[in-house]
C-alpha cells in the first residue's frame, strides 16, 4: 500500500511538473490539485512518520525550489 502511494504522488507531481515547465517553468499547482496532494501526504504520515520522509523526497526530487510543495511538507 505504501509503494502504491508513492507512486500515486510521483505521478501527481510528475504531472504538475510537466504542465507547469511549458508555462513558466516552475510547479504550479492551484487549490484543488493541492488539496489532493495534500490529502495524500495526510494518508501517508497517517501510515508512518518514515513514510513522510520518502515522500518529502519525492516532492524535492521533483520540484526542489517549489515553496509552495516544501511548505506543504513541512506541514506534515
Amino acid at each position: 500500500m505504501r509503494e502504491k502511494l508513492i507512486d500515486e504522488i510521483r505521478s501527481e507531481l510528475d504531472r504538475l511538473s510537466v504542465r507547469s515547465y511549458a508555462e513558466s517553468q516552475s510547479i504550479y499547482a492551484d487549490q484543488k490539485q493541492l488539496r489532493h496532494l495534500r490529502h495524500l501526504l495526510s494518508r501517508a504520515a497517517a501510515l508512518q512518520a518514515e513514510g513522510v520522509a520518502d515522500f518529502s523526497r519525492c516532492v524535492y526530487d521533483v520540484a526542489p525550489g517549489s515553496s509552495r510543495l516544501a511548505r506543504l511538507t513541512s506541514e506534515l
